[in-house]
């Protein structure tokens, strides 16, 4: 055997011993991974077999990402921070910076900045088309094991500040028809208007500050928010098939409550986290939530922020599920333009 395969097996090891299943032990051995450039793959699956007995706070996933934890790392680390969501405090702090709180002056102007940029932020995209795979699984509990249910694949088109969704594939095979037809759990709204109604006057959410990150390398400010239901527009439908084959949609409008991760250099939102409240005490949805990023990326060689990713969740009593979506090969559009997406499309490259 080699000595770069016992220094993997040792890393794996290490990480399966979970370094007493703490918190820190666990930052530690992902470190040591990042460091010694274990493939993401082979550090995910040592990540995996990990059980805590602390809670992994959201933040400590957001700094190893930044500090070069692979995406199938980054997905362990996030299950573990879920699944351990009951667990007590870590007995000993994050080994991260820890910048002090911005003042009452600069948390407003952050704020303001915010908001005028979510109100122009529709405005400023150029008309484009994109490709959203969403990836549906279900599972009998807020944490998995998760079961894939379906792929769909669609065409997003983005002309004069409006949003339009376009079913072309389920699981890779010719569909048609509106997105909302199919059964289960779809969304809507990635593309500006989600961060929009967050931060518009109408909404008048209730802000407070909440601590400093760093996602995907960028240091940014995180918010709380929430917005009671009578001034939400955050509506949620779910499809439901009844006896007789009798298909029927489930409506009603939430509450929510999230955070908010804002660039205080640029004011603009890289990540939004949202959770329902509030739901009507016989809505048939029990739990939704969303999280969307954004990074930048660009269209006929200019540099916008854009949809990066998002998961959506939705529990319906014992019924939970978990879509995964993806936005790529972001292009300009105008109306003359020929569409087609029968073959998967490479990854638009996000710039740093």
């Amino acid at each position: 055997m080699t000595a770069h395969r016992v220094a993997l097996g040792l890393m794996a090891a290490a990480l399966a011993a979970g370094a007493d299943n703490s918190v820190a032990g666990l930052i530690a051995s992902v470190r040591n991974g990042i460091a010694s450039h274990q493939q993401d793959a082979k550090l995910a699956g040592a990540v995996a077999k990990i059980k805590l007995d602390e809670r992994l706070d959201r933040r400590a996933v957001e700094e190893l990402e930044s500090e070069g934890a692979g995406p199938a790392t980054t997905a362990e680390l996030e299950r573990l921070r879920e699944a351990s969501e009951s667990k007590p405090e870590p007995r000993t702090p994050l080994p991260f910076a820890n910048p002090p709180a911005p003042t009452a002056a600069e948390i407003k102007a952050t704020l303001a900045g915010a908001r005028a940029y979510s109100e122009s932020y529709a405005r400023s995209l150029p008309d484009f088309v994109c490709q959203e795979v969403v990836h549906r699984l279900e599972g009998g509990s807020l944490h998995g094991p998760w079961t894939p249910k379906d792929k769909l694949t669609v065409q997003v088109r983005y002309a004069k500040g409006s949003e339009d969704y376009k079913l072309i594939l389920v699981n890779d095979r010719a569909a048609g028809g509106e997105l909302w037809s199919q059964d289960g759990a779809v969304s809507e709204g990635e593309f500006g208007s989600l961060m929009a109604a967050t931060l518009s006057e109408d909404a008048d959410a209730e802000l407070a500050w909440d601590h400093w990150t760093r996602l995907r390398g960028r240091r940014v400010q995180v918010y709380r928010f929430h917005i009671p239901p009578g001034r939400s527009i955050y509506q949620l439908e779910f499809g439901l098939t009844e006896s007789g084959g009798r298909n029927r949609r489930a409506s009603a409008v939430a509450g929510q409550r999230g955070l908010l991760y804002i660039d205080p250099e640029t004011h603009a939102v890289m990540r939004l986290m949202r959770e329902a409240v509030d739901l009507p005490e016989k809505f048939p949805v029990a739990t939704a939530g969303t999280t969307l990023d954004y990074d930048y990326a660009e269209i006929g060689g200019e540099r916008y922020l854009l949809p990066l990713r998002a998961t959506v969740r939705m529990s319906v009593e014992k019924f939970h599920t978990r879509n995964e979506i993806e936005f790529l090969d972001y292009r300009k559009f105008s109306s003359d333009a020929v569409i087609t997406f029968g073959d998967p499309a490479a990854p638009v490259k996000h710039l740093p």
